[in-house]
């Protein structure tokens, strides 16, 4: 031990060059390294309640949407209310990645005026149909179990926006596909291979996928920073959610990192007073990090 404390304080460069070998020799793998919060690293593989919830999903349809609440400057069903919420359905129906927009101009109106219940499909109005009463709207749509605290607040002044984002039909063959084969009792080597196959591109597409919900997420708020004048808008779900703690994480690796590092350099200045033992340390440092990463 005392031997390899003397080479490394008697030829530092010789162990600089060394540990930066290694680091080469390493590297390629270091692209394998990301932070990622699918659903495939946040759930345990196999697990039987998340397999539950997607078989639930490809019955009942996507459950992937972003939440947008708007409580306007003047009454909810004023014309400029109206007006805003038109506008911001209109728009957020033209990004790529979102496949539907549901707001309370979608809402059914059931009873203006009052119908036998086998006409009543044939008679269905909302608060955009030419001479509907919103007065007599409002009232039935606050007083209506189905809207209440869902399109609307129990108040009558905020009023909720469910955007639904576009679904890759791929990712979703290829979840049941991974499934069939993790069924299986004994995999063949050709199985194996496969199921690798499909878990390398499951995770491409949700490195794709994420990319784009940032996209899609940064756009939404400039359409809604667009429109604070006439209220206030909060955006939520859980795809937000999940990009926003992925950024959260990157920068504070980047402050909390730069922080230590500096306390280190400052701590080993005071220590040795020569720049070559700081410059090993760090050096080993750094490279030992990476390489278990890779």
């Amino acid at each position: 031990m005392r031997n390899i404390f003397n080479f490394i304080v008697s030829k530092p460069w010789i162990v600089i060059i060394a540990i930066f070998t290694i680091f080469l020799g390493t590297a390629n793998g270091l692209q394998n390294f990301k932070l990622d919060a699918s659903s495939d690293a946040l759930v345990i593989e196999g697990d039987e309640a998340f397999k539950v919830y997607r078989e639930t999903g490809e019955v009942f349809g996507n459950s992937d949407f972003l939440i947008i609440t708007y409580t306007p400057n003047s009454d909810l069903f004023s014309d400029e209310s109206l007006a805003t919420i038109k506008s911001l359905e209109t728009s957020l129906e033209k990004f790529e990645t979102v496949e539907s927009v549901l707001s309370i101009l979608d809402a059914p109106i059931f009873f203006q005026p009052k119908v036998p219940l086998a006409d009543l499909m044939d008679n269905l109005k909302t608060v955009e149909t030419e001479g509907i009463d919103l007065v007599a709207a409002k009232e039935e749509i606050l007083n209506n179990p189905v809207y209440q605290e869902l399109i609307i607040s129990s108040s009558g002044t905020t009023t909720a926006m469910q955007v639904t984002l576009a679904e890759n039909p791929l990712y979703r063959d290829l979840i049941t596909k991974r499934y069939e084969l993790n069924d299986s009792p004994a995999l063949t080597l050709k199985e194996k291979l496969e199921l690798k196959e499909i878990n390398q591109q499951i995770s491409t597409i949700n490195d794709q996928e994420s990319q784009q919900r940032a996209i899609l997420i940064a756009q939404i708020r400039s359409l809604l920073s667009e429109h604070s004048t006439s209220g206030v808008l909060f955006l939520g779900g859980a795809s937000m959610i999940a990009t926003d703690m992925m950024t959260f994480i990157k920068s504070d690796i980047v402050v909390f990192g730069m922080g230590v590092l500096l306390f280190i350099i400052a701590t080993l200045w005071f220590v040795f007073r020569k720049l070559i033992w700081i410059i090993v340390p760090i050096s080993s440092c750094f490279f030992s990090v990476i390489i278990i990463m890779l």
